[in-house]
């Protein structure tokens, strides 16, 4: 079932919450890569996690964040497909 409107788009490009400014486009999944928004409290978490889907080519970390205020800010300077 196809979306059809602004916020089911949103949530097809991963970002639940994630509401697109009014001229705002929303972002189509690349072929190539899947770009990554980590975020977790721990420091050590995060980096395990980066490790991880690093070590595979279909993903490319693009930032992370320590909470979710953060988080929101980064998706929206970002663009990431999936918020992990």
């Amino acid at each position: 079932m196809a979306p059809n409107n602004r916020q089911e788009i949103a949530c097809v490009i991963g970002c639940p919450g994630f509401r697109l400014k009014k001229d705002q486009e929303p972002r189509k999944l690349s072929l190539q890569s899947i770009r990554v928004l980590l975020v977790d409290d721990s420091a050590d978490i995060r980096r395990a996690l980066c490790s991880l889907l690093s070590a595979h080519i279909d993903f490319e970390i693009v930032g992370e964040s320590v909470n979710g205020s953060a988080a929101i800010c980064k998706a929206a300077e970002l663009q990431p497909d999936v918020i992990l």
